[in-house]
């Protein structure tokens, strides 16, 4: 009897042991239409070979929004919120579709912060004065403090809209934009 508990013991012993752990929870955010301003335009440049343009790559744009109800796991919070955006242009595409890569950074009220990398897809789409970025992809959580700690390593999808409107041409650092954003983990 003693012998067959103590096999049991060592048996459960390396279960556990050997078992994969994984740290990260997953992790649901999200924020409603919000209004941001546009902090930085990003830097265009259009890659030639043989003298032909080949892509259009627009970097380091940024958008910028205070005082932003965020959603994590159920939980509303405030928090400012700054969005990085990195689009490259897929040649051919109509309505214009772009490879599309970022960052997305919450500081709540607290000081807890939360950052999140996305990387997808998005199409642009234009009707009268207004200009429309729909991404979808995955994302992963790359820190984490505070509350937001046991989010790190976590991954998922998301959605992210950006809507500029009522600009009548060219936006401009300062203009405000409506910003979506919408993340479910795995």
């Amino acid at each position: 009897m003693k012998r067959n508990f103590m096999i049991t013991i060592m048996a459960v012993t390396l279960i556990l042991l050997l078992a994969p752990v994984s740290r990260a929870v997953a992790a649901d955010f999200d924020f409603p239409a919000s209004m941001f301003t546009i902090k930085h335009l990003g830097d265009a440049t259009i890659v030639l070979r043989n003298g032909e343009p080949q892509a259009i790559v627009l970097r380091d744009q940024k958008f910028v929004g205070n005082d932003v109800y965020v959603t994590v796991n159920g939980v509303v919070y405030t928090a400012y919120v700054a969005l990085g955006s990195n689009l490259t242009l897929m040649p051919g595409t109509m309505p214009l579709k772009f490879e599309h890569m970022g960052t997305v950074d919450f500081k709540f009220s607290g000081g807890s912060t939360l950052s999140v990398e996305y990387g997808g897809a998005a199409t642009k789409t234009t009707e009268m004065n207004t200009k429309t970025l729909k991404s979808y992809g995955h994302f992963v959580v790359t820190d984490g403090t505070g509350p937001f700690a046991g989010l790190k390593g976590g991954k998922g999808t998301y959605s992210l809209t950006i809507v500029c409107s009522g600009m009548g041409g060219h936006p401009k650092v300062g203009d405000p934009v409506t910003v979506m954003f919408s993340a479910m983990g795995e």
